[in-house]
């Protein structure tokens, strides 16, 4: 079994309270980027659950809710939403969407995993059995020990959220023998990896 979808199962037996609270997903594969995806929508006090439908049907995206962890915090399937957008990226859309529905109070998100997106609370997906470590060749980046820190503290920096926790989350980045051990979330791997790319690019002539 793939690695995402283990985390998929995982994550479905260890916050939900059974399987009736994770029907009506939209049946597609999650491909290119959402920010290259366009969506329009018109809510007017439209239950959450019916929004999330909407949205996932525009943007093509299969789509899982953690209606367990939701309700836990005050937002059930019938939560309205009011949103206008026209023609908007499908990943802003969507964080308007989950903003509007948390009303400043609760914080959502999503996260990509092997083709689906999923959908809960951000400190539910903060939780030890989404976090990973991989290990990133930062040589070519590094000198001695003022390197490291500094490439250490840019990570960092590029994975703070600016959300602020109780108790705060601590995020685990060491340097060892020129490589960067990373623990985070699968999506945050991707922004390590896309910050490490631009800074070993070679620079313009």
């Amino acid at each position: 079994m793939k690695y995402g979808m283990f985390l998929i199962a995982l994550w479905l037996v260890t916050r939900s309270a059974g399987c009736a609270s994770l029907d009506r997903t939209v049946d597609h594969r999650l491909g290119p980027d959402l920010s290259k995806r366009w969506v329009s929508v018109e809510f007017v006090a439209v239950p959450f659950e019916e929004a999330i439908d909407v949205w996932s049907e525009q943007a093509d995206v299969s789509t899982i809710v953690n209606w367990r962890v939701l309700e836990l915090s005050g937002i059930d399937r019938t939560t309205p939403v009011d949103l206008i957008l026209e023609d908007a990226p499908a990943d802003t859309a969507l964080q308007l969407i989950l903003d509007a529905v948390g009303g400043g109070f609760v914080l959502l998100s999503s996260m990509r995993i092997d083709g689906h997106l999923l959908v809960s609370t951000r400190d539910d997906f903060d939780a030890p059995e989404f976090q990973q470590t991989r290990v990133y060749d930062v040589s070519e980046l590094i000198g001695d020990d003022d390197d490291a820190t500094a490439v250490i503290e840019f990570v960092a920096g590029a994975l703070d959220d600016g959300v602020w926790r109780d108790p705060p989350r601590q995020l685990r980045i060491r340097y060892w023998d020129g490589r960067l051990l990373v623990d985070c979330r699968p999506d945050e791997h991707e922004v390590v990896r896309d910050l490490l790319s631009k800074l070993l690019e070679p620079e313009p002539i």
